[in-house]
């Protein structure tokens, strides 16, 4: 058991967030077009990029999260409790067919455009953070 449990803390606690570390470098060099250098991810700055991606992939899954809701409250918003209806757009209750298709299709809408005009660059800034932080010091 202590065998699996050191093997264990190692994947995760080392070997994980260096693979991380270096898919995310990947993908930010192929995203801003440099070329990918493949160099050690010192460990002090892998620990200040850490927030910063946890932040982006927190702001994508809520992104996402509403989506989702929108899609899932849209043919289902009859499923929910009376008392505790589905809510969109800035906490509108959905209680009948037309309210859910008129929020569910405005939301939907007002999600794809906030990600049309924010992600591009979000994700170029992101990209450019994270090839700054994670290279060797100097």
């Amino acid at each position: 058991m202590n065998k699996v449990w050191r093997a264990t803390t190692y994947l995760l606690g080392v070997l994980l967030p260096v693979l991380v570390a270096r898919w995310q470098q990947r993908r930010a060099a192929h995203l801003i077009g440099v070329p990918f250098q493949r160099q050690p991810v010192p460990l002090k700055r892998f620990l200040v990029w850490l927030p910063l991606h946890l932040i982006v992939a927190g702001l994508m899954l809520l992104w996402l999260g509403n989506g989702l809701l929108a899609a899932v409250a849209m043919p289902l918003w009859w499923r929910f409790p009376a008392g505790d209806p589905p809510r969109l757009l800035i906490e509108l209750p959905v209680t009948s067919w037309a309210s859910a298709i008129a929020l569910g299709v405005a939301q939907l809408a007002l999600l794809a455009a906030l990600g049309s005009v924010a992600f591009p660059p979000l994700a170029a800034a992101h990209a450019r953070l994270t090839l700054a932080l994670l290279a060797p010091s100097a």
